[in-house]
């Protein structure tokens, strides 16, 4: 690759993993907080994806990280899902959740590689 900034891992830069890999533990380390302060343990797998779907965007904020506009969205929805799903407005089996979690992240790594400059 050419240009000015050397990208190391698809096409992310370590100073984007970095800075998402911050985001994410202050955003995780807090959502945890908060679920067991309200006693609210049982949600949180939603938090994790909250805090990922964060972090993704506030990397893109920052970074301009080409797969996070994919999954920062992604993420938030699919915190949404298991939210609905652990207080029984909507059924989905979490086997699922995770296969499609895994497509999803490993197409948006794929469109970054493939598309992103």
């Amino acid at each position: 690759m050419s240009g000015t900034h050397a990208k190391s891992f698809c096409c992310t830069s370590w100073r984007g993993l970095c800075y998402w890999g911050a985001a994410f533990l202050i955003l995780y380390a807090i959502g945890l907080g908060l679920a067991i302060w309200l006693h609210a343990q049982a949600y949180q797998l939603a938090v994790l994806f909250a805090a990922l779907g964060l972090a993704c965007i506030a990397n893109f904020a920052r970074n301009r990280t080409f797969h996070c506009v994919i999954t920062g969205p992604f993420f938030l929805l699919v915190a949404l899902a298991v939210a609905l799903e652990k207080c029984g407005v909507w059924k989905v089996g979490m086997g699922f959740v995770w296969v499609i979690v895994a497509v999803v992240v490993a197409v948006a790594l794929v469109l970054e590689r493939r598309f992103a400059s």
